[in-house]
């Protein structure tokens, strides 16, 4: 049947024409897509004076590194997070979901281009103390001196505290003075001088090891640590725990040599609050 035949090419080439004209989707962009994920996930650690080796806030950094990007994160290795994907959710949760672990990947073999779109602008990023100036804080008084060579140094350093009152303590946050090489630090409080005895047996600041005496513990109810891009959580408001006067604050920093001696002299900011 001609006719028939007619309208069968003429509804095909339209069906062809119109697949041709859907809509199809576009490639990731920078600026769309990778920009807010980078400052979300990435950005603690890598921005400028941060624990990372390099800054991940523009467009140009993040595209040198588009394949190595894609690969870490496939690999789960970045950004850092230990639970197990499928396991418990936690607070804070920072890991990629495996829709946002594509679409680094899809940027990246697809030549991760910036546009369309303007750039967005970077997250500024606060090199005081997160929360403002802290009611209480206790700095090591010597800085200690890390060699440029070896392996990793376990320190303890013991600072006196000076609170001469009870405080009722709502947030804590540490600085490590030198991100570069610290690679995580705990705090415990030490009513006796036995973590101060440790100290003055070694003429630098500190005592070695991984083990601190057993009058050196977490306040009660606490795990007080710090890891880099860590951010500051206050607790509940209705969750402070106690800082008796006097005692020491045992620090047990984790730092890695560079190839050079690195100075290191951390603070500690007590944030406190009335609520007993």
């Amino acid at each position: 049947h001609p006719p028939m035949k007619r309208f069968g090419i003429a509804a095909a080439v339209l069906l062809l024409i119109g697949i041709w004209l859907l809509p199809r989707p576009s490639a990731p962009s920078f600026n769309r897509d990778i920009a807010p994920l980078v400052h979300a996930r990435c950005g603690s650690c890598h921005h400028p004076g941060g624990s990372a080796p390099f800054s991940l806030l523009d467009y140009a950094g993040v595209k040198a590194r588009a394949g190595q990007i894609a690969d870490l994160t496939t690999r789960r290795v970045m950004p850092p997070w230990m639970p197990d994907p499928d396991g418990s959710a936690f607070l804070g949760d920072r890991s990629l979901d495996a829709a946002e672990i594509a679409l680094f990947r899809s940027w990246a073999e697809a030549g991760a281009s910036e546009g369309p779109g303007p750039a967005l602008p970077p997250p500024v990023w606060n090199d005081g103390w997160q929360l403002g100036e802290p009611p209480l804080t206790v700095t090591l008084p010597e800085a200690f001196v890390l060699p440029a060579e070896g392996r990793d140094v376990y320190r303890n350093f013991v600072i006196p505290l000076p609170n001469t009152e009870r405080r009722f303590i709502r947030a804590v946050e540490f600085r490590p003075s030198n991100p570069r090489v610290v690679h995580h630090a705990f705090l415990f409080i030490d009513r006796t001088k036995e973590s101060q005895r440790r100290d003055e047996k070694d003429p630098a600041p500190g005592f070695p090891g991984l083990h601190v005496p057993p009058s050196a513990q977490a306040p009660s109810g606490q795990f007080l640590s710090w890891q880099p891009g860590k951010r500051l959580q206050p607790g509940p408001g209705d969750f402070p725990w106690t800082l008796e006067p006097g005692g020491f604050l045992v620090l047990q920093v984790h730092m890695r040599p560079s190839g050079k001696p690195e100075s290191v002299r951390p603070s500690v900011g007590f944030y406190t609050t009335d609520r007993a």
